[in-house]
């Protein structure tokens, strides 16, 4: 299941990005970003969309910051794909974070 924003639709994309991250750590939605970032102990990890199309990502072993105008939330693979100026990047949930869905601490 994968349901596709462009940056345009803000308020849908928020919504979106809530549902994803939603049990996964702290989520901050604003008209100017929404922003996720794990709790720790559990591997650290931030994904960030800028109201003006930035997207910053921050894994263990890589980083990211490019502009992107449009968003796939992919609740099977556990994965954002961004779009845009020609450019994909995938930003996938660790493992370590799936098993906190659903209370499965």
């Amino acid at each position: 299941m994968a349901a596709s924003f462009a940056l345009s639709q803000w308020q849908e994309l928020k919504v979106a990005f809530q549902s994803f991250f939603g049990e996964l750590g702290e989520i901050d939605a604003t008209n100017e970003r929404l922003h996720f970032r794990s709790v720790p102990p559990h591997v650290q990890t931030q994904f960030t969309i800028h109201a003006n199309g930035i997207v910053i990502a921050s894994m263990p072993l890589h980083g990211l910051e490019a502009l992107f105008d449009g968003f796939e939330f992919d609740h099977i693979r556990n994965a954002v794909c961004c779009t845009g100026n020609g450019a994909t990047y995938t930003y996938t949930v660790p493992q370590e974070l799936l098993q906190l869905k659903g209370g499965n601490e």
